[in-house]
């Protein structure tokens, strides 16, 4: 259903804009190779050889992670703040406090990313991956 789904979204979009450079996922889980390998023999059947990347997104409610910001007196970090906690593992602060004068009512917990492609190369590019974890974050926003 995944591979259906991905299907007609890279349709519309090659209709829309001609080619497509590559395809990323945001996923609510990660992506195991055997769930993966559909998408890529469609993406294939569409005579599409671009690299997938997916971004496994998942909240915090647990108690495995936590960060601060000595230098705040509430000690949350400023919204947009991104730790990395591991091999293209990081967490993504989407809070209320957007400068470090401001003090936040709640405390939502960071999301967790990870990053990952059967191309490893292009998370390598720093500037990739902070681009993939902007999408991120302005799609957050919207919600």
């Amino acid at each position: 259903m995944l591979a259906g789904s991905i299907r007609k979204a890279v349709m519309r979009y090659i209709v829309e804009h001609e080619t497509a450079e590559r395809l990323i996922i945001h996923f609510y889980k990660r992506i195991s190779d055997r769930e993966l390998q559909p998408i890529i023999s469609t993406l294939h059947k569409l005579g599409l050889n671009i690299p997938v990347i997916v971004v496994s997104i998942n909240k915090t409610e647990s108690k495995d992670l936590i960060a601060f910001d000595t230098n705040a007196g509430d000690l949350m970090p400023v919204s947009d703040t991104i730790i990395q906690t591991g091999h293209r593992q990081y967490l993504l602060f989407n809070n209320t406090k957007y400068n470090t004068k401001y003090t936040v009512k709640d405390w939502p917990f960071p999301i967790k990313l990870e990053l990952t492609s059967k191309d490893d190369h292009l998370l390598n590019d720093i500037a990739t991956v902070k681009e993939l974890i902007d999408q991120v974050y302005q799609f957050s926003r919207m919600y």
